[in-house]
C-alpha cells in the first residue's frame, strides 16, 4: 500500500504553507548572501576583540579574551536561532492573521 498517492500529493500541495515552504530557504543563492553576513560578523567580532585587548589600559589574559569571544560569538549564535530563524515564518504568520 502506497502511502503517498497522486490524490494524497495534490492533496499535501494544495495547502499553501506546503507549497510555500517545500523547497528550501537555503538556495544556493541566499545561502551565500547568509554565509557571508556570517562571516562578516564573525570577523567584525575578531577584529573589535583583537584592537580592544591592544588598547586596554590593563593586560588581559589569553584566557580572558576567549572566554570574552565564547560569550560573544554563543550571543550572536543565540540571535540567529531566535531571530534570524524565525523571521519567515513571523512575516508568514502575521501574513495569514492580517
Amino acid at each position: 500500500m502506497r502511502l503517498l498517492t497522486r490524490e494524497g500529493s495534490s492533496l499535501i500541495l494544495s495547502n499553501p504553507l506546503i507549497r510555500r515552504y517545500r523547497c528550501s530557504l537555503f538556495r544556493p543563492a541566499n545561502f551565500w548572501i547568509y554565509m557571508t553576513i556570517y562571516v562578516s560578523v564573525v570577523l567584525l567580532l575578531l577584529f573589535i576583540n583583537s584592537v580592544a585587548s591592544q588598547i586596554a589600559d590593563t593586560p588581559i589574559t589569553q584566557t580572558e579574551f576567549y572566554r570574552g569571544l565564547y560569550a560573544q560569538f554563543l550571543l550572536v549564535e543565540v540571535a540567529i536561532l531566535w531571530v534570524w530563524a524565525t523571521s519567515p515564518f513571523k512575516a508568514l504568520i502575521f501574513k495569514r492573521i492580517a
